[in-house]
This record gives structure tokens, C-alpha cells and sequence, in this order.
């Protein structure tokens, strides 16, 4: 038979309990946590960078596009027609229509119609002011019409006295007078009236 010749006092619940916090453990957690921290920083100090960049792109094209829309603009006012010329387009425009105005008169196969017309353009002529352009005449059975720019307001009353003079004029009422001043400072003007039919 055997003998037993040591005993174990020591009792697993008697041992020591070894702490969670030893000094390696924290001196792990701490060196793992500044190792994320600076990949945290070095990701966010990237980011940054490349907004920064960006921005920096961005802002320069924004630059490059305000010069390219004054240069442009520059152009585009130096194409731009002058008041002279807009003026003289609008005469031309006048004529023309007032020459469309003619050629339809004259064309018109009512001779005792072109005869009135005839001879009112032919005292027309006579009475020729200086200070006067028609751009517009209307005449017909019932109405005249004229229309056309002066140099001066007064010209254009001093204009209508001389239809005194005119065989086909004189007597006639011009109820209808208007002046304007448009956009190139030249006096606009519209004289008309309904004429009465002559008795037999």
C-alpha cells in the first residue's frame, strides 16, 4: 500500500483573483486607440486636401468663365449697331412701305381714283417743306392720311397752312393731329382727314 506524503492546503477559492487591468493590457488598449486616432487624422487631413483642392479647381474655372463672359459681353456691345444706323434702317423701312403705298395707288384700275391720287402727290411736290419727310400716304374716296418725321414740331403747322394753295387739298378739315418724339429724338408726325364726297 501506498502512503500519501504531501497534502494541499491551498484551495482554489483561497487563490488570488488576477486583476482585468493589468498595466500590459492598458498599455495595449492605449497604443491600439493612437493608432486609430492617426488613421483618423491622416484619413480626415486627405479628405481635407482634396476638397481643398477641388475648391481650388472650382474656384479657378468660375474665374476663367466670369473673363470669357466680360470678353463676350465686350463683343457683343461692339456689334452692337449704332443709333445712327438703327435710324437710318427705320427711314429705309419708311420709304419702302411708303413706296408700296404708291405702287399700290397707282396700280389701281379706278381712273378717276388715280387722277384724285395724281394730282394731290403733284401739289404735294409744290408744297415741298424743307423740314418735312413723309414716310406715309393714305388717300381715298373718304380719308387722307399723311404721316412722316420733322426736324422741328412747328414745321409740320406751318406745313398744313400751305394746303391752301393745293387744288385738291384746300378746304379740307385735318381733325386728326398727333406728334410723337420716339426712341432717336426725331419728331413723329400724323395728319388726317375724311374727306365729304363733291356734289354733282
Amino acid at each position: 500500500m501506498t502512503g500519501k506524503y504531501s497534502i494541499n492546503l491551498l484551495q482554489g477559492e483561497l487563490l488570488p483573483e488576477h486583476p482585468l487591468l493589468t498595466l500590459p493590457r492598458v498599455l495595449s488598449i492605449w497604443v491600439m486607440v493612437f493608432i486609430v486616432m492617426v488613421f483618423i487624422a491622416l484619413s480626415f487631413q486627405g479628405t481635407e486636401r482634396s476638397l481643398d483642392l477641388e475648391a481650388t479647381k472650382l474656384t479657378t474655372e468660375k474665374q476663367q468663365q466670369e473673363q470669357k463672359l466680360t470678353t463676350l459681353k465686350a463683343q457683343l456691345a461692339s456689334h452692337k449697331p449704332s443709333t445712327e444706323l438703327i435710324a437710318k434702317e427705320q427711314t429705309l423701312k419708311s420709304i419702302i412701305a411708303n413706296k408700296k403705298t404708291i405702287h399700290n395707288y397707282l396700280t389701281n384700275t379706278d381712273d378717276s381714283y388715280i387722277d384724285g391720287f395724281a394730282n394731290a402727290m403733284s401739289d404735294l411736290a409744290l408744297l415741298h417743306h424743307k423740314n418735312i419727310s413723309l414716310t406715309d400716304i393714305r388717300i381715298n374716296e373718304h380719308f387722307i392720311r399723311f404721316g412722316g418725321i420733322a426736324r422741328s414740331p412747328e414745321a409740320v403747322p406751318t406745313w398744313l397752312t400751305n394746303f391752301e394753295r393745293s387744288k385738291v387739298l384746300s378746304g379740307r378739315l385735318f381733325n386728326h393731329f398727333q406728334l410723337n418724339e420716339n426712341e432717336n429724338k426725331y419728331i413723329e408726325f400724323t395728319v388726317s382727314s375724311f374727306l365729304q364726297k363733291e356734289q354733282d
